[in-house]
């Protein structure tokens, strides 16, 4: 994000990724769906800025439709830039900074230190949400419509 890269640009890497493992895509299918959902999937982050718009909330399933979609390609035959990280104009060089790893020795893991959002906002208020989720069941709360919100 300090990049000015919104996260839907990772979620096109991971879906490719796990579609390719569902569909039991070999190394070169696999690298070029990925290389086809990076280089179609960067998205600025000026998503996340005010006004928000609805575009935000419907960014991160276009982005992993398409993945989906490209993915698909890839199986098929279709190759991808597989320069989008290192090659010129690549990721790395649009954010200004690099990804120092060993790809033969590292493992990624991520899925046992990742969290899914239960709602629909940013991460730090999830706890939010479900206290006034409890105030509203426990207090038996209706919401009514400010006289503004029209």
């Amino acid at each position: 994000m300090r990049a000015g890269v919104n996260y839907t640009t990772p979620l096109a890497f991971s879906v490719a990724a796990g579609v390719s493992k569902v569909l039991g895509l070999d190394a070169q299918h696999t690298a070029n769906a990925l290389a086809i959902a990076g280089v179609g999937a960067v998205s600025c982050a000026v998503i996340q800025a005010e006004p928000v718009s609805n575009w935000k909330g419907l960014a991160p399933g276009e982005s992993a439709e398409r993945a989906l979609h490209n993915t698909y390609l890839a199986r098929e035959g279709i190759t991808g830039t597989l320069g989008v990280f290192e090659g010129p104009h690549g990721i790395f060089q649009l954010v200004r900074d690099r990804l120092e790893l060993d790809w033969q020795t590292e493992w990624f893991g991520f899925a046992k230190r990742s969290s899914i959002k239960n709602y629909n906002a940013e991460f730090q208020p999830q706890s939010a949400v479900n206290l006034i989720i409890d105030l509203r069941t426990q207090h038996k709360l209706t919401p009514k419509p400010s006289s503004t919100s029209m």
